[in-house]
């Protein structure tokens, strides 16, 4: 091999090695989504029953931080058709939250009941 074709191949392991995995990938392996069923007025960060999307989401935001776990994302979903079978506090909106935490606090968030939602 030729001087230079030895440069190349140094050349190409240090890119590989400089972009090759970043930060970002190695907490997404440390992190699982989490779902978790709104109920009409319950929830322990929203006892009026909001439906105010992006206020609920910071308030969610603000409840788990404040219960110690870290939250990289939090999103309002529905199930469509939203189908609600019962008015009492206590009973399911039709809307769930999805959590995205680090997997060291599952033990936090499902005493939250919050349900670890499986990896793809």
């Amino acid at each position: 091999m030729t001087l230079i074709s030895h440069f190349r191949i140094v050349s190409m392991l240090f890119v590989i090695t400089l972009f090759g995995c970043t930060k970002d990938e190695k907490l997404s392996a440390d992190m699982q989504d989490y779902a978790y069923v709104q109920t009409q007025c319950a929830d322990p960060w929203d006892q009026a029953g909001f439906r105010d999307d992006e206020a609920t989401v910071g308030r969610v935001e603000g409840y788990l931080e404040n219960q110690g776990i870290t939250v990289f994302d939090v999103s309002l979903r529905t199930s469509e058709p939203v189908v609600v079978v019962c008015a009492a506090c206590d009973c399911p909106s039709g809307w769930y939250l999805v959590v995205r935490a680090l997997a060291l606090d599952s033990t936090a968030l499902e005493a939250l009941s919050f349900s670890p939602l499986p990896r793809f």
